[in-house]
Formats: structure tokens, sequence, C-alpha cells
């Protein structure tokens, strides 16, 4: 007997076809964030922070990249959405170069979070195309994270809320960053001051260079 798709098809009606969008939505929805729990402890950033939108994404910019590429691909999104309904000259021109630019910024996030857990390119290409999936795979799989390290010095001194923090006397944190440690040395740093991880994460950019 052949299965006839026009007939089932004809058979559905939109409730029973809502429904399936519907739950599909919800177990997508639920794998991402259940990755993203896990992807975050792997981080040793609080996992809660994964279930707030927006801010979960500036959290994973600051902690991969720099929180500023997050507001820069922020604005884009706000651009891409309102310029459509503007009247300004070389309206659609701007509009795609915002998306271009905007998939190269995501691009290269998900490069960074793909080598921050020890995979390369392909890896990335999963997070784009799949992030739920991939999520998963970083959160409850075996990879392991350690963000490589910026090896060039850029002051020996900053100041954060007030406190005054030398890098002389963390020549710990130091040997970290020098052997390419960084996730473990936000990690030192945090127990040592009792600085979050975000702080810490902070603190690092601000004595360290990046130049990857």
């Amino acid at each position: 007997m052949e299965f006839d798709i026009n007939a089932f098809a004809g058979s559905m009606n939109m409730d029973h076809i809502a429904v399936v969008l519907v739950c599909t939505g919800l177990i997508i929805l639920i794998m991402s964030y259940w990755g993203l729990w896990h992807m975050f402890q792997k981080m040793g950033i609080d996992s809660w922070k994964c279930l707030i939108p927006i801010y979960n994404s500036w959290v994973v910019y600051r902690v991969i990249w720099k929180s500023s590429v997050f507001w820069l691909q922020f604005f884009i999104g706000i651009m891409v959405n309102l310029l459509p309904t503007s009247d300004i000259p070389y309206k659609t021109l701007i509009v795609i170069m915002g998306i271009a630019v905007d998939a190269v910024i995501t691009l290269m996030l998900h490069y960074k979070l793909a080598r921050a857990f020890g995979h390369g390119i392909p890896f990335m290409l999963g997070l784009c195309i799949c992030p739920p999936l991939f999520y998963m795979i970083l959160g409850l799989g075996s990879s392991t994270f350690e963000l490589s390290a910026p090896r060039k010095l850029r002051m020996t001194t900053i100041t954060l809320k007030g406190q005054e923090y030398p890098i002389h006397n963390y020549d710990h944190i130091n040997k970290l960053m020098r052997s390419d440690k960084k996730a473990a040395a936000v990690v030192e740093l945090s127990k040592i001051t009792g600085m979050t991880y975000e702080e810490s994460v902070e603190i690092l950019d601000k004595w360290y260079l990046y130049y990857y």
C-alpha cells in the first residue's frame, strides 16, 4: 500500500500543525537551554545566567571575546530591523551590509567558542547551523573549557570598583597566563580576590592585550 502524502496532509487540520510546531519549538528551546546550562558551568559562569535572554549572550561575549562586540552586533540588529520601515537613501544597501557584518561577527564568535573548547572549524560550522545540538555537545560532552591566554602585557596595575590590582602581586596568575591557561587564571584570581568570574575576566582583559 503506497503512502499518499497529499491525502495525509489533507487529513491534518491547522490545529494539528500548530501543535506539532509548538512541540518542536519547545523541544529545540529545552535542548538549547539544557546545553547552555552545562556549558556555562564548564565556563565557570553561574548557570542561571543562561536563562536570561540577551544577558546570556552578553556574558558569553564578555568571557569569550569582548562585550563591546556584543553591543555592536546588538546595534546592528536594531538597525537592520528598523531601517526597512524608514525613509532614508540607500537603506537597502545599508541593511545588506549590516546583515553581512552581523554574520561575520557570529561566525567569529562561534569560532572562538569552538576553539575555547578544543574544537575547530567543522565544530564552528555546526554551531552556526544547529546551535541547540552543539550547545548540548559542548555542555554534556567531554569537551573542557580552556581559553587561549594573550601573552602581551598591556598594563601592570588596574583599578576596579575603587580597588587597585597590581599584577606583580599575583605571580601565579601571571604564570598561568603565560602558559596559555586563561580559564585557570580566571578561576584562581576569583578565588584569591573573592571577585565574580566576570570581574576576574575584566581584570585579565585589562592586564593583557588580546591580539587574536
